[in-house]
């Protein structure tokens, strides 16, 4: 039961933070230790000049 309800809680959590990076006005970028994009919000993407939808996940962030 425990397990289940801190199940639920982080489910929550994350789907709260994407509300939140998804729909805000600041860039978010998330890079891994190696230096490559792990997530971009719509609004990073916009701010470098990229289309909706182009991804810059997976490629090094020192391209941008």
């Amino acid at each position: 039961m425990e397990l289940r309800r801190a199940e639920t809680k982080a489910l929550e959590g994350e789907a709260t933070f994407r509300a939140l990076a998804e729909n805000g006005v600041a860039g978010i970028l998330i890079i891994t230790e190696e230096g490559k994009v792990a997530y971009q919000n719509p609004r990073l993407s916009a701010m470098f000049g990229f289309e909706p939808g182009e991804d810059m996940v997976g490629r090094s962030m020192f391209e941008f």
